[in-house]
C-alpha cells in the first residue's frame, strides 16, 4: 500500500515537472524580442547623456480610490537621476540576463500592463526614450512598441529600483489616494508631482 502511494506521488511530481518544461519550451522568446529588448536597454542606457527613473501613479491606480481623481492624470510621486556607478552596475547587471525565457517559469501572467516605473534616457539631441515597468505583470514596454522584455531584466530592475531608494511593489492604490488627500504615503518621499 505505502509503495503504491509513493508511485503516485512520484508521478504526480514528475508530471508537474515535465508539464512545467513543456511549458517553458513552448513560451519561451523564440521571436527574440527579449534579445532585442535586451540590446535596446543596454544601447540607451550606454549611449545616454542622463538616465532617469520615475516612480508614478497608473490609471489603475484610481478605480475604486475616490472620486474626482483624473484616471488620465499621472502622478510623480519621484524622480531620481541615475548616477553613474548606478548605471555601470545597472548595464553590468542587463549584460548577464537570459533572453530565452519570456516569462516566469514558462506561466502566462493574466495582467495587463500598468506600469508603475518608467526608465528614461535623454540622447545628445535631447531626444527621451522611455521603457515602462510593470512589476505586476513582469513586463517592460519599450520604445516603437517593443514588448516583454525578458523575465530576468524584470527582477534586475525590481533590485535596482529598491536599491535606489523606490518601491517596486506596493499598494498603489493607497498610496494615490493618500496622496490625493494631500499626505505622503511612505513618509519619506517629496510631494508628487503632476507630469507634463
Amino acid at each position: 500500500m505505502i509503495r503504491v502511494f509513493f508511485f503516485f506521488v512520484f508521478v504526480a511530481v514528475l508530471t508537474i515537472v515535465v508539464i512545467g518544461g513543456v511549458l517553458e519550451y513552448l513560451f519561451r522568446d523564440a521571436s527574440g524580442s527579449g534579445a532585442r529588448m535586451k540590446q535596446a536597454l543596454i544601447a540607451r542606457i550606454e549611449s545616454a547623456e542622463g538616465v532617469f527613473v520615475e516612480e508614478h501613479s497608473n490609471g489603475w491606480d484610481a478605480v475604486g480610490v475616490a472620486s474626482g481623481i483624473d484616471l488620465n492624470e499621472t502622478i510623480i510621486y519621484d524622480r531620481l537621476e541615475v548616477t553613474d556607478k548606478q548605471r555601470a552596475e545597472l548595464l553590468a547587471a542587463l549584460r548577464k540576463i537570459d533572453v530565452r525565457s519570456r516569462t516566469r517559469s514558462g506561466f502566462i501572467r493574466a495582467c495587463g500592463h500598468a506600469p508603475h516605473h518608467t526608465l528614461e534616457t535623454v540622447d545628445q539631441l535631447g531626444r527621451k526614450h522611455r521603457f515602462s515597468i510593470c512589476f505586476l505583470c513582469d513586463t517592460i514596454e519599450g520604445p516603437n512598441e517593443m514588448r516583454q522584455g525578458p523575465f530576468e531584466a524584470i527582477e534586475v530592475f525590481r533590485t535596482f529600483i529598491a536599491d535606489i531608494g523606490m518601491t517596486p511593489d506596493g499598494d498603489w492604490s493607497a498610496r494615490l489616494a493618500a496622496h490625493s488627500l494631500g499626505e505622503s504615503a511612505t513618509g519619506n518621499l517629496p510631494k508628487a508631482s503632476l507630469k507634463e
